[in-house]
């Protein structure tokens, strides 16, 4: 089995430097073109099924990139999501305490958040 995976485009909380985790986002103009640089590296490709987060910055991302697969089922799926920070959810980037982003401790979890093992869990369950 071959995965490929994309991360979705720059987003206008990327560029302010603001935490995401389940926000849906907006892609900026150069996330746009970000995926669809993407598209044309994978134009190619030849993909049996397509899975993106059901947040949208990546599935806008998705759509962008599958256009050159119109053959393809794209699955829009919560098990994708980026990492949920939480209460800590829409803050600066500095503002976050760094032993969360300690990926030596995947058991630390964000006041109402998840650890990384949670986000491995969810990531198993789709693979499986």
């Amino acid at each position: 089995m071959k995965i490929t995976a994309v991360r979705h485009g720059e987003t206008e909380g990327n560029v302010l430097q603001i935490t995401q985790s389940h926000a849906p986002g907006k892609l900026t103009r150069n996330g746009i073109e970000q995926a669809k640089n993407i598209s044309l590296l994978l134009q190619d490709e030849r993909f049996d099924v397509a899975y993106s987060s059901d947040l949208k910055r990546a599935f806008d991302t998705a759509l962008i990139i599958m256009e050159k697969h119109a053959n393809v089922e794209l699955v829009r799926t919560p098990l994708l999501r980026e990492r949920s920070l939480g209460l800590l959810d829409g803050r600066s980037y500095e503002s976050v305490p760094s032993e969360f982003y300690n990926a030596a401790d995947i058991d630390i979890r964000p006041p109402e958040g998840e650890s990384l093992r949670d986000v491995r869990e969810r990531l198993i369950n789709l693979l499986n």
